[in-house]
């Protein structure tokens, strides 16, 4: 299901935290919690799985698992997780979020990507 999605565009860099942590589902996927799943090149411990056509994530960080949250919520098909690119998101640039988390959200964009292939 897509969430709405462009207010984030609007909102202050404070705003934007929290709003995004708000996002986060605070129940950990703990299955998925393996070094096979791990995504590597970001801060936050990251894992994700396809299953059944389904990304199926968990972070240490809520705020990770928030952005992460927004992010998968426009990815509807294969196509949507093979075609996304981080320009589809406004709101990930370094006047909102660290460098750093850009290139984890980079690093997740990528194993999505090699996941859908």
């Amino acid at each position: 299901m897509t969430m709405e999605i462009d207010y984030l565009n609007e909102l202050s860099p404070e705003d934007f935290y929290e709003t995004v942590m708000n996002l986060a589902d605070r129940e950990h996927v703990r299955e998925i919690q393996e070094d096979e799943n791990k995504v590597y090149g970001c801060t936050s411990n990251v894992w994700v799985v396809l299953e059944d056509d389904n990304l199926i994530f968990d972070s240490s960080s809520a705020f990770v698992k928030g952005l992460l949250t927004v992010i998968c919520s426009q990815l509807n098909t294969i196509e949507d997780i093979r075609n996304v690119t981080l320009e589809q998101y406004p709101f990930l640039n370094t006047n909102i979020i660290s460098y750093q988390r850009l290139k984890g959200v980079t690093s997740f964009l990528n194993r999505i990507k090699q996941l859908a292939n």
